[in-house]
């Protein structure tokens, strides 16, 4: 986490500081693509049934 994140995100929000606001939602849908992508492709090693059906 980086700190002041959060206080930087509500304090956008109230000032409708919509580049900033912009810019936390493509970085957090991101972050969030990214680790289900990797949970994804773990499963897939870890679980050999999952490699015959894909």
């Amino acid at each position: 986490a980086w700190p002041g994140m959060g206080s930087y995100v509500v304090s956008s929000i109230q000032t409708l500081d919509f580049p900033a606001i912009m810019g936390f939602t493509i970085v957090a849908s991101l972050g969030y693509v990214l680790i289900n992508l990797a949970v994804d492709l773990t499963y897939m090693v870890l679980d050999p049934q999952i490699r015959e059906l894909g």
